[in-house]
């Protein structure tokens, strides 16, 4: 009687075993870490240097299988899609042959033969796809993995950041009450002799006095000013003012 096969392993149980030893030192360390301040400093660095020192051990065998892992998820991954493009062309095969039934072609009997092979095909297609879809996220899973290997280190010591990291302390700010800056006394004496010149430019000039002799003749000069050349009555008037003035003059001469 023949037995059958065992499928292998998505994932070789060597690259299990190694990701398993790395994980449990990455625990070790992240214990350790939180008893750091418990033990002698130099107990707590020895402990650490042999787990580091393991830890990359796990890590540099780890290396050596990343490009059959990458290999191997190429694969599955290629594989997934054929049974996709498998079944959708099963799914499309059986829609034509309910259509050719309803509108007649095929009997009842022949139909029927026809979906049974459709379902089984499909059936058997999903489980496929369910078990490939489920290996294709192990191997990706365990890629992301080894393509990360040395950025990160399990367990990680942490600690106050380093000076370098810490944020820019602000500058404070200039006190308000500052005593002012020192001026020359010729600075002051020159500000004061531009401020009287601007000062004396932009006084107005005043009106100047008139003249107390003046008085009769701005007099009679606003009343010809007054008359119009059109008003012979008012120009009459003037002559004869006129006349009575150069009399009075003349009077006073003799």
């Amino acid at each position: 009687m023949n037995q059958k096969t065992r499928p292998e392993p998505v994932i070789p149980k060597e690259i299990v075993r190694l990701l398993d030893r790395r994980a449990t030192l990455g625990g070790w360390l992240a214990k350790l870490n939180e008893l750091r301040g418990t033990v002698r400093p130099e107990v707590y660095e020895k402990v650490r240097g042999d787990y580091e020192e393991r830890l990359r051990g796990q890590e540099t065998e780890l290396a050596a299988h990343r490009s059959d892992m990458e290999a191997a998820l190429a694969k599955r991954r290629a594989r997934v899609l054929q049974l996709e493009a498998a079944r959708d062309e099963r799914a499309a095969e059986l829609e034509e042959a309910e259509l050719r039934f309803a509108v007649g072609e095929f009997k009842e009997g022949e139909y029927e033969k026809r979906k049974e092979q459709h379902d089984r095909t499909l059936a058997q297609l999903d489980t496929e796809l369910e078990a490939d879809r489920a290996a294709l996220a192990k191997l990706d899973e365990v890629v992301e993995v080894l393509s990360r290997l040395g950025e990160e280190t399990p367990g990680a010591e942490t600690g106050p950041p380093a000076p370098d990291a810490l944020p820019p302390v602000a500058e404070p700010p200039a006190p308000v009450d500052q005593e002012p800056e020192a001026v020359e006394p010729e600075a002051i004496q020159l500000e004061a002799i531009e401020s009287a010149e601007t000062e004396a430019v932009e006084e107005p000039l005043e009106k100047a006095p008139a003249v107390a002799g003046d008085a009769d003749y701005l007099d009679d000069l606003e009343f010809l000013e007054s008359l119009s050349l059109d008003d012979a009555t008012g120009l009459d008037a003037m002559s004869t003012l006129l006349d009575e003035e150069a009399e009075k003059e003349g009077g006073a001469e003799a």
